[in-house]
């Protein structure tokens, strides 16, 4: 239980800002321990079965147990969602329908891997959006603090707030964009930066 907590910590703790809140990360230490005791109750009816293959009823009880830890929760997050017509639970709700089926057929083990599928592939989709927002927190920083001018053929290094920088909207026939005017001690220079094409 403990190694399930600790590997949900690790895993947001690689990320430079907390992306997910306390209760989201509860919600998956929960899921992924679900996931892991229906996984022990899959293989023990396997093994059990393998064993003693003439006593069916106790492994399909074993498997069920299996399909029960994970499933029960799946199934009341589908009949939320869909009494309350939220969009975003027609997963659970196709999961639910699979996972019915699969049981009413007789495959136990299909019925408790297919929730248990989707438990790993939330873990990956949070970890993949924290990676993303990650990625463009980064990006945001890599905006230059300093600008170089040359000062009598020698290039100087400069803070960026020492300059002045202002910008105006440029429209004519031809093109449309922004004028930027960068100011430093009563020196300036101008840039064209297009942002439409006139046609």
């Amino acid at each position: 239980m403990k190694n399930i907590n600790n590997m949900v910590e690790n895993s947001v703790k690689e990320y430079s800002q907390n992306y997910i809140s306390d209760k989201d990360k509860t919600k998956l230490k929960k899921d992924i321990r679900e996931a892991v005791f229906s996984i022990v109750f899959l293989l023990a009816g396997f093994i059990y079965g393998k064993i003693f293959p003439n006593q069916e009823v106790i492994q399909g009880s074993i498997y069920l147990i299996g399909v029960a830890i994970i499933g029960i929760p799946v199934f009341v997050t589908a009949v939320k969602g869909f009494l309350q017509k939220d969009i975003n639970s027609s997963m659970e709700i196709l999961v639910s329908i699979a996972i019915l089926v699969s049981v009413l057929d007789g495959q136990y083990i299909l019925a408790g891997l297919i929730p248990i599928i989707l438990t790993l592939v939330h873990f990956l989709e949070e970890k993949s959006i924290m990676g993303g927002r990650d990625a463009i927190e980064g990006l945001k920083k890599l905006q230059a603090d300093t600008a170089i001018i040359l000062v009598d053929g020698t290039e100087k290094e400069i803070p960026k707030s020492d300059c002045t920088i202002t910008t105006k909207e440029f429209n004519d026939e031809t093109e449309n964009g922004v004028i930027v005017t960068v100011e430093y001690q009563g020196c300036s220079f101008q840039f064209f930066s297009e942002t439409e094409e006139v046609l």
